[in-house]
């Protein structure tokens, strides 16, 4: 008789859970769609945000950089002034692609900061060439990521690719493309391809007129120690009156 209520009760437990499971997938199929998404298909919604996340990435970098040149045991206002700039303009195109997302009905993740201690590695603010080249470096990466972008709005391979790895942590927060998406690229074009092509130029010209002070020519370029602090001065001076 005890064996026969213990079938039963488990058998009432099984039902019960069945049941929750098929109201959980009830409730998450008939969530209300966005609208926003019968406009156009938006077919980069994951790579977007992984975008999003390297444009946060650099401006905090940027931040760091300005605080650091504007220090007393610095003093080169010019460049920090510069580098404050270049963080303001991160700050908009976060701001941009986040108000994108959210217009094309997306999903949208939150951007994050992690620091990295360097106290115990190579100090790459060592000095004004070793920065620059830094953040040369980190624009020509920040500019592949995003030639891939918009290489992804109109073959979708990429972006299937990602939701799958996404959403296996994020359960299914994105939804798999199937179309191209030409308004995004049009997006991209407008708001920050052209920006990354003068960003890119601006930097190495920068990085040229600074190497110039190096008073040891045959030293590695982005390397050198021995820059010309007059040459610096003066360059400083001009970053200054520019922002």
């Amino acid at each position: 008789m005890m064996i026969k209520s213990s079938v039963v009760i488990l058998i009432g437990i099984l039902s019960i859970q069945q049941s929750l499971d098929a109201f959980k997938i009830r409730s998450l199929n008939s969530r209300p769609k966005l609208e926003s998404r019968a406009i156009q298909h938006f077919g980069i919604n994951c790579l977007l945000n992984r975008y999003l996340q390297h444009e946060f990435e650099l401006g905090m970098e940027y931040l760091n950089a300005s605080i650091y040149m504007r220090h007393d045991r610095v003093a080169l206002h010019g460049f920090g002034k510069m580098f404050k700039k270049f963080w303001q303009t991160q700050v908009n195109h976060v701001e941009k692609i986040s108000d994108y997302i959210v217009h094309r009905g997306g999903s949208l993740e939150t951007p994050s900061y992690r620091f990295y201690n360097t106290l115990n590695q190579f100090d790459y603010f060592a000095n004004e060439s070793s920065i620059v080249r830094k953040f040369l470096n980190a624009e020509k990466r920040l500019n592949r990521y995003l030639l891939e972008l918009h290489q992804a709005t109109s073959q979708n391979r990429t972006e299937i690719y990602c939701v799958q790895k996404y959403n296996e942590r994020l359960r299914g927060f994105y939804e798999l493309p199937s179309e191209n998406d030409v308004y995004s690229a049009h997006f991209l074009d407008e708001n920050l391809v052209s920006h990354k092509v003068h960003r890119i130029k601006y930097m190495a010209d920068l990085f040229r007129k600074i190497i110039r002070f190096d008073q040891h020519p045959g030293n590695v370029a982005g390397v050198s120690h021995n820059l010309n602090q007059i040459g610096i001065h003066l360059l400083d001076k001009e970053l200054d009156e520019k922002f």
